[in-house]
């Protein structure tokens, strides 16, 4: 049962690398020292013809949602930018779910992932979610450039008794999948913004967005979502 449990990891880290990996976008702030600290995830999807990129409000507007977006910075064709530079002219919010989504028409079509990847919640789906994002606490700068770092992760669905998506996400009691070791899990900070995944699709290299990862409470074990329904309806606004 390990064995094919690791090989199963294994075909989920490759597909997120292969197939989503390119979609996703890291957002950054500057610190006190003026220096890029990155505070969250977004990824690409091809929304009526337009790239649009999907991420948590908070990225944005920061937890008391009293920050600027356009102090927000994210790498559009090489260059890292504000959102005001890059003229992203309109962004949308999800006014009592943590949701944000803009146009960002300069980012080549190709990094982004089709519509069709979202899914309803009628559709039938595994209990294994996956997410995938850019791990804060491993973000690098040297040289002149920023170094995000994918992170990937699979756990369990569960019933969080409420409307979002709500995955296991233990402190401990965690492997490996690549050296089999036991491993702590990370504190997801960075990773706000990141698409939620069906692990059994990914499994067989198809990408099924079920949410957006938004929180992990302290001490609970658990990561919260905004569910793809959600996403959908805000998309549906722009």
């Amino acid at each position: 049962m390990r064995a094919f449990t690791d090989m199963f990891a294994n075909h989920v880290v490759a597909a997120c690398e292969a197939i989503v990996q390119p979609s996703l976008v890291a957002f950054y702030k500057a610190n006190e020292k003026q220096m890029p600290e990155q505070v969250g995830t977004g990824f690409l999807i091809a929304w009526n013809g337009r790239p649009a990129i999907v991420t948590a409000k908070h990225v944005l507007r920061g937890h008391k949602i009293d920050e600027n977006h356009n102090d927000k910075f994210f790498f559009q064709n090489d260059r890292l930018l504000s959102l005001n530079e890059a003229e992203v002219t309109d962004v949308f919010y999800a006014r009592e779910h943590d949701l944000a989504a803009f146009h960002a028409d300069r980012i080549d079509m190709n990094r982004c992932l089709p519509a069709d990847v979202l899914h309803n919640g009628s559709a039938k789906n595994s209990k294994l979610l996956t997410i995938h994002g850019y791990l804060a606490r491993d973000f690098n700068r040297g040289g002149g450039g920023l170094f995000p770092t994918p992170f990937v992760y699979t756990n369990k669905e569960i019933d969080g008794g409420t409307d979002r998506l709500t995955m296991d996400y233990p402190k401990r009691k965690n492997r490996n999948p690549r050296s089999g070791k036991s491993v702590m899990s990370p504190i997801p900070r960075g990773l706000s913004g990141c698409p939620m995944m069906d692990s059994a699709a990914l499994f067989i290299g198809d990408v099924k967005i079920r949410g957006v990862f938004t929180d992990k409470p302290e001490f609970k074990g658990i990561g919260f979502g905004e569910r793809s329904e959600t996403v959908l309806a805000l998309l549906n606004q722009m």
